[in-house]
């Protein structure tokens, strides 16, 4: 019974370990680990706190020796899992980042914003955007009704491209350009469930650019969330100079991300949770991305701002310039 005692503790130990990255085998997109690698802060918490449990229990029962000295080693591997989650969490940046300065040239910003509906009118995004004053905005779940008044609210002048696969706003995604960055033109994007907006220069001088919104990965849809993810970034690949925008359902720990050729344009940002905008940043999780061709564009700055209105995500905007 104790070899068999001191297997499991060994088996524990390994689940532990992967869980600070279960892409390296190909973990990280499926049912249940790819959510809840989706929440390191909660992850670093649960971990935490049963190593301190188990610790607790151990110092108790150690007139059974073999049991205590287990549940002593277990409870050290819990704290120091739940250590690497938080470490992985501070490498990549809890800050929200500061305002932006001057903008170099060729620099672009880029705000992508999932507004839940535009709940609670466009007000509090047109005062968003004027105080941004991006050239890129992505929007999901906003109807196209309220991406023009957005456009037509706003100080700057937008050219306004959108997208619905259905009646209700969760299908619905657009893209606003500053006519600053030149003339573009709708193109087909990639077929997903909430439809993705793509726009091209007309006359091939600036970046193509995606509003996109795979599903998310609930029981049922991880299948279409896995091909909508690789179909998206795929295009990092295929299209060069693109840059990606939009509430991707995924963070930079899932395998379509993690190991596709975008680059994250999070800057000490990127463990900044996006969504549930109610919780704690550090306990939820970062989905909402700008992505771009690395080969092209590299990241510059970032923010993470509160949501406008009554949305359930935070916004994001970055920064890119190009790559010198």
């Amino acid at each position: 019974m104790k070899v068999v005692g001191w297997v499991l503790v060994g088996l524990l130990a390994i689940a532990g370990v992967l869980t600070l990255d279960p892409a390296v085998v190909g973990l990280s997109e499926l049912t249940p680990v790819l959510q809840a690698i989706s929440m390191r802060g909660l992850l670093a918490l649960g971990a935490g706190a049963l190593g301190v449990l188990l610790l607790v229990i151990a110092l108790l029962a150690r007139k059974t020796a073999g049991k205590g000295r287990r549940l002593l080693v277990v409870g050290v591997l819990a704290l120091l899992v739940g250590a690497g989650h938080v470490g992985v969490l501070i490498e990549r940046g809890t800050s929200a980042g500061e305002p932006f300065g001057v903008a170099p040239d060729g620099a672009i910003d880029v705000l992508t914003v999932n507004t839940l509906g535009a709940r609670g009118g466009v007000g509090e995004l047109v005062t968003m955007v004027d105080a941004l004053e991006p050239d890129v905005i992505a929007l999901q779940e906003t109807p196209a009704e309220d991406a023009e008044r957005l456009a037509a609210g706003v100080g700057g002048e937008y050219q306004v491209f959108t997208a619905t696969t259905g009646p209700q706003p969760v299908q619905a995604t657009a893209l606003l350009i500053s006519v600053e960055l030149g003339a573009y033109t709708q193109r087909e994007a990639p077929a997903t469930r909430f439809g993705g907006v793509w726009a091209a220069p007309v006359d091939g001088g600036g970046p193509d650019l995606l509003s996109v919104h795979p599903v998310p990965p609930v029981p049922g849809n991880v299948p279409t969330w896995r091909a909508e993810l690789a179909a998206i970034t795929g295009l990092c690949t295929r299209v060069p100079g693109v840059v990606l925008a939009g509430d991707f359902n995924a963070t930079v720990d899932h395998a379509a991300l993690r190991d596709s050729r975008c680059l994250d344009g999070s800057i000490d940002t990127g463990g900044h949770a996006t969504w549930p905008a109610a919780r704690s940043p550090l306990l939820g999780t970062p989905i909402d991305h700008v992505l771009m061709d690395p080969g092209a564009w590299e990241p510059m700055a970032s923010r993470v701002l509160e949501a406008p209105g009554s949305s359930d995500h935070r916004a994001v905007l970055v920064r890119i310039v190009p790559v010198s």
